[in-house]
């Protein structure tokens, strides 16, 4: 049993099953125990229908009944992922004010690299491009291009994918 806060809530992603016909759906969410670990929860098939409206950003869950392993940190920077199918439970618990709201370790720009995986910024936004469909294997996906610049006198070309891509980041606001 997890218990925590949900962090970040995805949204829901269509693919088309590589093993056998058909299509599947998965969402998958953040969520931080009152230690400060971090997990990520994925979501597939029935499961999506049973748990993805339930879930709300900045609530408190009991989680049972998922599969458990260690975050593989190519693709993920929590500590945990747990997997879910539609036999999992989760249950609303009342909120618990030691429970993070968010967990953000802010790197500076300068020492970011090729190999940095998963990183938290603070910064400016210098630069915003327009918002644009772009053609992936993966069909039509809108993308936008953001350059930040923090104080350490460097800045970083970001592109933020999906439903983000049409969110507004004025030029000069804190990111």
């Amino acid at each position: 049993r997890f218990i925590g806060r949900v962090t970040k809530k995805n949204v829901v992603r269509q693919f088309k099953y590589k093993a056998k016909e058909g299509d599947g759906q998965l969402f998958s969410a953040e969520i931080v125990d009152r230690d400060g670990t971090e997990a990520r929860v994925t979501f597939f098939g029935q499961a999506v229908d049973k748990f993805y409206e339930m879930l709300e950003e900045r609530h408190m869950y009991s989680f049972s009944g998922g599969r458990v392993k260690a975050a593989n940190k190519q693709w993920c920077s929590c500590e945990i992922e747990i997997t879910f199918d539609e036999r999992g439970q989760i249950v609303r618990v009342t909120d618990d004010a030691n429970c993070p709201q968010i967990i953000c370790n802010p790197r500076p720009i300068a020492e970011i690299n090729a190999t940095s995986g998963t990183v938290d910024v603070v910064a400016i936004v210098s630069e915003t491009e327009l918002a644009v469909d772009v053609n992936t294997k993966l069909g039509t996906r809108r993308r936008v291009n953001i350059t930040l610049l923090d104080d350490s006198g460097a800045s970083i070309r970001m592109s933020i994918w999906g439903e983000g891509a049409d969110t507004p980041f004025p030029e000069g606001s804190v990111v």
